[in-house]
This record gives structure tokens, C-alpha cells and sequence, in this order.
């Protein structure tokens, strides 16, 4: 359901201007070696979801995070961790990949970057 995306509600932001119905703010650290923090903010309460996929479009991670109140998901200990690891538990390669952040009717996406 949320790995086909929907005409004119995408968008890759470079910056932290946005005030729809997800607000998805660039990781940190970035660039990253090891675990990396995804801070967002929800203006509906609605069932989240984050995927990670490479430069190639294919999906490296697929993170439920259930339904989720309105709020700010900002700080380390509501923010989204990721450890740099795919489905299997591997290390992804070094490189740059995009994080999709969807919600029930929007999704957005940004850029990060892996040094190892």
C-alpha cells in the first residue's frame, strides 16, 4: 500500500519549510557510519510508516511504526533510529539512499548519506 507512490504528493525536501500533514526533518548525524536519527512531526494522528530505499529505487528497509499521535517525534527518544542495517540485518553499503516517511494519504522523502 505505501510502496506506490501517489502522483503529486511526493516531494524530496531540502529543508525544513513545510507545514502538511508530515513534517520530515533531515537525519542526524548525516553523513552517518553507524545509527542515525529520522525526526519528524505529525499534524494527524495516523498510521506511520518509514521505508528506506537505494539510489537504485529498491527498498533496503521497511520500519511499522504503528499509529501515531499528532506531535513531534523531534527529540532521540521519539525520533525514528536506524542502524544502517536492511531486512536481513546487514550493513547497507556506503552511498546514499532516500528515507519515505507515509502516512495513510502523504508521504515524504529525503536524502541521507552512509561513510563507513
Amino acid at each position: 500500500m505505501f510502496n506506490t507512490p501517489t502522483p503529486g504528493k511526493s516531494n524530496i525536501r531540502n529543508n525544513e519549510d513545510f507545514s502538511g500533514p508530515i513534517r520530515l526533518m533531515q537525519n542526524y548525524p548525516n553523513p552517518h557510519s553507524a545509527e542515525t536519527v529520522i525526526p519528524y512531526r505529525l499534524s494527524n494522528a495516523s498510521h506511520v510508516v518509514l521505508t528506506i530505499f537505494n539510489v537504485q529505487g529498491q527498498e533496503v528497509r521497511h520500519v511499522d511504526l504503528g499509529f501515531r499521535e499528532i506531535g513531534s517525534y523531534v527529540n532521540s527518544v521519539r525520533a525514528i533510529h536506524w542502524d544502517g542495517r536492511n531486512e536481513l540485518g546487514e550493513l547497507v553499503a556506503a552511498g546514499a539512499y532516500f528515507y519515505r516517511l507515509a502516512s495513510e494519504n502523504h508521504h515524504v522523502t529525503r536524502k541521507l548519506t552512509i561513510v563507513r
